[in-house]
């Protein structure tokens, strides 16, 4: 199960089915198992920058976080990868930069991230 939360204020700009289509692509791409889960944020730089601070020691905004769990549920073995946090500024500068929309910059950032929940 693929968990996607969208800070109020992009709702409006963001499909969820890109980025679960993205998220799915990258598991079958991967070969991971059907009952994996992990969950997606799209969040503000201030909120990004606060986990930062918090997790890495790292006093700014990034693009992307992500906290591996991997977590084995003893009663149906299905796997908690982990959270993947994204800036939706951060995605938009770096889409703007590198010429391509937003969504795309965010899909980018789902597979990058969950590269590092693996």
């Amino acid at each position: 199960m693929i968990n996607i939360e969208i800070d109020k204020i992009y709702q409006d700009q963001i499909q969820r089915t890109f980025l679960k289509d993205a998220a799915e692509k990258t598991l079958t791409f991967l070969s991971l198992p059907d009952n994996a889960s992990f969950s997606i944020q799209i969040t503000t730089d201030q909120h990004i920058q606060a986990l930062n601070r918090k997790f890495r020691h790292h006093d700014h905004p990034t693009d992307v976080l992500a906290f591996p769990a991997g977590h084995v549920d003893p009663e149906d073995g299905s796997t908690y990868l982990g959270d993947i946090i994204i800036s939706y500024p951060r995605a938009e500068i770096q889409a703007e930069q590198r010429g391509h929309p937003a969504i795309q910059e965010i899909q980018l950032l789902i597979i990058h991230g969950i590269l590092h929940l693996c």
